[in-house]
């Protein structure tokens, strides 16, 4: 079997798999990195031995394993050789409409195609920042590539107390709504350049700062407001990334790279719920930019 993989950093790497004798061999770009031994028969004696694939997973129960490890393949499978075929023959036990599709090029981040998005505990995130005056803080970054000028970004939320926060673009501006009294507005000229834009927002005991590129916009905050979102995200509120709560809901489409929620690096594969559409570990490269 020989396969070329596309993985997240852009790169193409030639995976190769094939029995020698008793031994099942793993090549990675011609170089020998695993080598499993069988007992007794070679596979090709064997008259019962039956061979299972699994692609882009493991066919054992990742709770068996002795290490955490996240098994899916997030990435992309060109030039695929098995037994000497084509993988024409190959049932495809998931199908999309329209199928999820290699880009030409891609560079690191996660895509967001204007269709699902991302859900988390806000518990997976904890004790969280801590501001100057030694209260709880909610810290949020990442940069930004948006196709369209309006778009929800994150949204949170508690079962009890309904939404909270949330963060997203209309009509070349980003507004953060915090409970139901505080607005911060930013002005974003271009969200789908090459460049990425950096946002970040910061919640303290005392204001909310929202910043975008260069462009920075404050407000103080009430306690009420402040206790609520820190109470909720300390006890069991969702954060929903690139969709809203709607009964008809919307989703975000475009490019988010380098996530941090409280300083921490944020994987969706790790999500408590992701859409089967959203590339966890891979953007389209922009037209104009190069890989």
């Amino acid at each position: 079997m020989s396969v070329h993989v596309y993985n997240e950093g852009g790169s193409v790497s030639q995976v190769q798999v094939r029995s020698e004798g008793h031994h099942i061999v793993l090549e990675v770009d011609s170089q020998e990195s695993l080598r499993i031994g069988h007992v007794t028969e070679t596979l090709s004696d064997g008259l019962d031995t039956l061979m299972r694939f699994a692609v882009g997973g493991i066919l054992t129960n990742h709770t068996q394993l002795m290490e955490p490890l996240q098994t899916p393949l997030d990435g992309c499978l060109r030039g695929w050789t098995w037994l000497g075929q084509s993988p024409a023959w190959l049932p495809d036990s998931a199908p999309l409409t329209p199928p999820k599709l290699c880009f030409s090029s891609h560079r690191r981040g996660s895509y967001f195609p204007g269709a699902g998005k991302a859900v988390f505990r806000t518990q997976d995130f904890l004790p969280g920042a801590v501001s100057q005056d030694g209260q709880w803080s909610l810290s949020v970054q990442m940069q930004l590539q948006s196709v369209t000028d309006s778009f929800p970004l994150l949204t949170v939320s508690h079962p009890e107390s309904g939404l909270l926060l949330s963060l997203r673009g209309s009509h070349k501006t980003i507004v953060l709504d915090v409970g139901r009294s505080t607005t911060l507005t930013v002005a974003v000229p271009e969200l789908g350049g090459c460049g990425a834009s950096l946002l970040l927002l910061e919640m303290t005991s005392k204001k909310v700062t929202l910043r975008v590129g260069h462009d920075l916009s404050k407000l103080p905050v009430s306690e009420e407001e402040y206790i609520a979102v820190r109470d909720a995200w300390q006890g069991g509120a969702e954060l929903h990334l690139g969709g809203d709560l709607g009964v008809s809901p919307q989703y975000f489409h475009g490019c988010l790279q380098n996530i941090l929620l409280q300083g921490k690096t944020v994987d969706l594969d790790s999500a408590l719920s992701k859409s089967d559409r959203i590339w966890s570990h891979s953007c389209p490269q922009p037209a104009g930019e190069t890989a």
